[in-house]
């Protein structure tokens, strides 16, 4: 495997060679003695700049009030390669089925526990068939975007993640968690197909530590609590069936295949961001604000806590053909560019964001379905065409 890898790595290196002036550049690939490919990116393989590809809003999905269509509580939505865009909703519990026109076609399921019922969830969508992880009942289900129930099977529980990933083989990540042999907690990830067999376990990584902490006390006792912008984990499963993750606080993935691996590391290169001396009372004010959410809490922290630089990335996800998209910060703080990889660690390039909810959003062929409100509350769902 990691030689199949290695040699596409260098064929892709030996493709994108750069002519003079060009401004592109070639990855160089390393073996670690593990076995571990290193791919370090110094700049872009396929353009330079935000000149290739970009993302484009392409429509709406709005319905009415009162409407069949419209939407509750929206939990999660996901986006089918052929355009439909799927809306999982609580009050009332249905999956929404909205046509590739926007228009409405159909709830699927609804609440309570038995067949075809969920409580909460996340969705996925491969072809015709919309799988459901409901942690709440420990239940992987699966139906046909008709609304046929195609099976129900016991599934680990825990929100590890809001979003559920399925690979190009029909393979889905479920998301959870298990106790130990010594009593003890573990995220893990169970890859399943669609009928509900079980493959194998990925064991997620553990959330990193922060580097600052602040102390709150109460009368009843104390507590640490992290520091402003400290690192976050951030992981997703690609179509290839890999596990791919990093913390925000080095400009590096790691790709996996079971969460104990490490098949190939992708090193980059992102410029610094600073943060304003009024960006950084803000975040102080408002981290402080929101450790203080009950009155008999008094938090220890200091200014000086906050960094002067926005971490070098803040957000991951993939594409269904196997790229990695890595959210770059703006001078805001939020994702506002896209350093884009391909499956095999190469950076092709840099694109523009116009909505960091992109990176929450969920893939189908060249589309990404983003759950999103109008300016009265209401939901709705943005969808983004990418344009290559």
């Amino acid at each position: 495997m990691t030689r199949l890898v290695l040699f596409g790595i260098l064929v892709i290196a030996a493709c994108s060679r750069p002519s003079s002036g060009t401004g592109l550049a070639t990855p160089t690939v390393d073996t670690l003695p593990g076995g571990a490919v290193v791919v370090t990116n110094s700049g872009p393989t396929q353009w330079a700049d935000t000149s290739g590809w970009r993302v484009v809003e392409e429509r709406v999905i709005a319905p009415e009030a009162g409407s069949a269509g419209e939407m509750g509580d929206v939990m999660g939505v996901a986006m089918g390669e052929d355009g439909r865009v799927y809306v999982i909703q609580s009050r009332p519990h249905a999956i929404k089925v909205y046509a590739p026109d926007g228009g409405f076609e159909r709830d699927i399921g609804r609440d309570g526990e038995g067949p075809g019922e969920f409580r909460v969830g996340y969705i996925a969508v491969r072809g015709d068939t919309i799988a459901l992880q409901d942690p709440g009942l420990y239940r992987f289900t699966t139906f046909l975007n008709d609304g046929t129930l195609l099976q129900m099977r016991s599934s680990p529980g825990d929100w590890a993640t809001s979003y559920l990933d399925i690979d190009r083989y029909g393979v889905v990540g479920i998301p959870g968690g298990i106790s130990g042999v010594d009593g003890g907690h573990r995220s893990v990830m169970v890859r399943a197909r669609l009928d509900g067999t079980v493959i194998d376990t990925i064991v997620l990584p553990e959330y990193p530590r922060s580097k600052v902490t602040w102390h709150a006390t109460w009368p009843a006792g104390n507590m640490r609590i992290p520091g402003p912008l400290q690192p976050s984990l951030h992981l997703r499963y690609d179509a290839n069936g890999r596990l791919v993750h990093g913390t925000t606080d080095k400009p590096e993935l790691i790709v996996s295949r079971n969460g104990l691996d490490t098949l190939m590391i992708i090193r980059t290169t992102i410029p610094g961001v600073p943060i304003s001396e009024a960006q950084r009372d803000s975040i102080f004010q408002d981290h402080l604000d929101g450790m203080e959410w009950q009155e008999s809490w008094l938090v220890q922290g200091s200014r000086d806590d906050v960094p002067a630089a926005w971490p070098p990335w803040t957000s991951l996800n993939v594409d269904k053909e196997g790229n990695i998209w890595l959210g770059v910060p703006g001078d805001k703080g939020r994702a506002a560019l896209a350093q884009v990889f391909n499956s095999n660690g190469a950076l092709l390039g840099t694109v523009p964001i116009p909505d960091a909810r992109i990176f929450s959003g969920t893939w189908g062929g060249d589309r990404i379905a983003v759950r999103d409100e109008n300016d009265d509350g209401e939901p709705l769902v943005r969808v983004y065409r990418l344009v290559r």
